[in-house]
């Protein structure tokens, strides 16, 4: 027990004389707390989301849009708002040009249904237009975001805790004795880890779009893209961090930060 105390006494101390950790272990969950209490300090009461295109004077005027659980969004390209409405990303759309008043519903949706039951009460001079499409799942909505989230922290945490830690244990100071330019370890490292990152998510997202049949909307080629240049953005912000950071533990606390927006 010796040697357990005497180690487990020598980590507590090397944490509490580092001053940046210890400040920023008390830091940051304070601003989890404040960023969350702005974030959920207003809840949504919105039921409905209605479309609008057109005379926006007379769309005011409308009973409907008076309501406070209704959130109306202005469009001025109607194939965009038909491509939200069939992805049950709007519940009724309303067109006012002139003598011509039309509004669309989803007759897969349910909430569709409704907002048309409440719309056509009030106003009964509107003619009804219909329209389908298959429902954005909820795995639709958040296997981008997971995908997004691990190449974000792949990145971040693969190259910022990695040169942290080559510094920790004298491993630069090594690499000084070699023919190694900081050119060359840098250009090495960021490959790497961009090679790791996307090929890991290149993998996840085939094997889900297989068996999930994901929605894809738009270009494979430009999807690739956006990942690769979002993996070295990413991994950029890992090496400014590195830069400058002594221990693990503060370097952890900074990528947090960047990590939580």
């Amino acid at each position: 027990m010796k040697e357990f105390l005497a180690i487990f006494a020598a980590r507590n101390k090397e944490f509490y004389r580092d001053k940046g950790s210890l400040s920023w272990s008390f830091i940051f969950p304070i601003l989890i707390i404040i960023i969350c209490a702005f974030a959920f300090a207003n809840p949504d009461k919105t039921l409905f989301k209605v479309g609008t295109i057109g005379n926006q004077d007379e769309m005011t005027s409308l009973a409907l849009m008076q309501q406070p659980f209704v959130e109306p969004i202005v469009f001025t390209d109607l194939d965009q708002a038909l491509k939200r409405i069939q992805h049950h990303q709007l519940d009724l759309l309303i067109s006012i040009d002139g003598e011509s008043r039309s509004y669309w519903i989803n007759t897969e949706s349910s909430s569709s249904l409704v907002a048309e039951q409440l719309f056509t009460h009030h106003d009964k001079n509107f003619t009804q237009q219909e329209t389908s499409g298959s429902k954005v799942r909820y795995v639709d909505w958040v296997i981008p975001g997971v995908l997004g989230m691990n190449l974000m922290f792949g990145a971040l945490f693969g190259i910022g805790y990695v040169i942290v830690r080559y510094r920790q244990n004298g491993v630069l100071k090594r690499l000084q004795a070699t023919p190694v330019s900081p050119l060359k370890f840098l250009s090495a490292q960021l490959v790497s880890r961009l090679i790791i990152v996307v090929s890991v998510n290149v993998i996840i997202f085939i094997g889900c779009n297989l068996f999930l049949d994901l929605i894809v909307v738009g270009s494979y080629a430009s999807l690739f893209l956006v990942t690769v240049l979002g993996g070295l953005a990413m991994i950029s912000i890992g090496l400014l961090i590195s830069c400058r950071t002594a221990n693990e533990e503060l370097a952890g606390g900074l990528l947090n930060i960047v990590s939580f927006p």
